[in-house]
């Protein structure tokens, strides 16, 4: 018995610094990814807020909701547009400037003030932006970046208007891409039948 305590040694002092370094090194890597961790799931919080304006311009043309008394004929949209920190939900209302009565499927004069179909302006969360806009066009692979887009639905169905501009609207989906302070990048993409998803995105 007095052999066996005898033989018996302690650590030594590089094997108790090799652990301490281990430790260290994983505890600064187990940092860096709950940071990375937390950005991200903002960035995805946002997207889905997003998301869900998108999804209330689509209920509110699924429902008939008025604007200023009356249903707008071409329904409810949402307005993108990558150099405004903001985006708008806007009444399609007839554009009786232009087409006299005719719908067109787009927020009239960008939804600036000067609009007559500004519903309500979004900010977009501090440090956050639109990064980019694909309009995508399946049939020649077409995908190609814009500044500005707009979505609307149109009842009773609603149908899905995917639109840069007047007479442009034929378009498969279209993909908008956030990006937060730390350039994390998150996609929202709208497709022709008014399905909305999101994922992360790498460029």
């Amino acid at each position: 018995m007095l052999n066996i305590w005898r033989n018996s040694r302690g650590f030594s002092y590089a094997e108790i610094m090799t652990v301490v370094a281990i430790i260290m090194v994983l505890s600064t890597v187990t940092m860096a990814n709950m940071r990375t961790s937390g950005s991200t799931s903002e960035l995805f919080v946002m997207a889905q807020k997003v998301i869900s304006d998108i999804r209330l311009a689509q209920n509110m043309a699924l429902s008939a909701t008025d604007f200023e008394g009356e249903s707008p004929a071409g329904g409810w949209g949402v307005f993108f547009d990558k150099d405004l920190d903001y985006f708008v939900i806007y009444a399609d209302k007839a554009n009786e400037v232009e087409n006299i009565g005719e719908i067109d499927h787009i927020c009239h004069d960008d939804c600036s003030d000067a609009s007559e179909e500004d519903y309500k302006k979004i900010s977009l969360p501090d440090g956050s932006r639109i990064d980019r806009i694909y309009k995508v066009r399946t049939a020649d692979g077409a995908e190609i970046e814009t500044d500005k887009f707009n979505i609307t639905f149109e009842p009773p169905d609603p149908k899905t208007h995917l639109c840069e501009a007047i007479a442009d609207c034929n378009y498969d989906r279209v993909e908008i891409v956030l990006v937060d302070e730390k350039l994390n990048k998150r996609e929202i993409t709208v497709n022709f039948f008014g399905l909305v998803d999101t994922a992360d995105v790498y460029y």
